[in-house]
């Protein structure tokens, strides 16, 4: 089976100047890629379903051998992410569907990545969308989940000023604590692999930023020793085989 390269930041600047055509502006989208493909490490899989795939740029991070299934519902999504796939990866494919449409495909994937999706589900489809994700999955396969952390470190320090906390992106329903999240997904018939956090952000981040570089190591150190405070969580399962 096919495993993952986790990149390097000459990588990730790479692939920012592309997903800035889109708008994917700042280093922290590409810094939360990665903290995905870290978590992926050293599991194989050959076929692989993205829900909610966007314009495709994570996926361009993906190995090129793998059988690709992206779905999104979004017409402008799909089309500059087949239109990528068709000069780059000609037997990916690219479909524009509600996201639950892929249930059909029952026990067909060994790798469902469901990512920045289910904050923008209304919460009583998330149930269903979370449950067509494991029927998706063939026996042993992985399920990768990320949710934004409605407890990030900005959000804290507003909430010490006294300051009503706000959605990280408006396009968000809802975000989750760290407690939220774990209930989420031990509801899950799945049995847990790996837990991380991804991206720390500061208040005023474009001036810490110049000092504390949001790729610097020590951000990387805070994040891994208190996951409740980075921007998203990330989880990958398995379904028993």
């Amino acid at each position: 089976m096919t495993t993952v390269e986790v990149p390097s930041l000459e990588r990730l600047r790479a692939l920012q100047a592309e997903g800035m055509q889109v708008g994917y502006k700042g280093i922290y989208i590409y810094l939360r890629y990665r903290a995905i493909l870290e978590a992926l490490a050293g599991i194989g899989f050959d076929r692989v379903l993205e829900v909610g795939c966007g314009y495709g740029i994570f996926s361009r991070l993906l190995p090129a051998d793998i059988d690709y299934v992206g779905v999104d519902t979004g017409e402008a999504e799909v089309r500059v992410a087949s239109a990528w796939a068709a000069a780059h990866r000609p037997s990916w494919r690219l479909l524009r569907e509600p996201v639950t449409a892929h249930a059909r495909a029952d026990a067909a994937f060994d790798l469902v990545l469901l990512s920045e999706v289910l904050e923008h589900v209304p919460e009583h489809d998330a149930e269903a969308l979370l449950a067509a994700s494991v029927r998706a999955l063939a026996p042993g396969g992985h399920l990768l989940v990320t949710v934004p952390n409605r407890l990030h470190v900005r959000n804290r320090a507003r909430r010490l000023a006294g300051r009503k906390l706000v959605l990280m992106d408006p396009t968000h329903l809802r975000e989750y604590t760290l407690a939220e999240a774990r209930r989420l997904v031990d509801a899950l018939p799945l049995t847990p692999v790996a837990f991380r956090g991804a991206v720390l952000y500061f208040p005023k981040e474009t001036v810490v930023a110049r000092v504390i570089r949001p790729e610097s190591r020590l951000r990387k150190a805070v994040v891994a020793a208190f996951p409740a405070l980075a921007s998203h969580f990330v989880f990958l399962l398995r379904k028993p085989a």
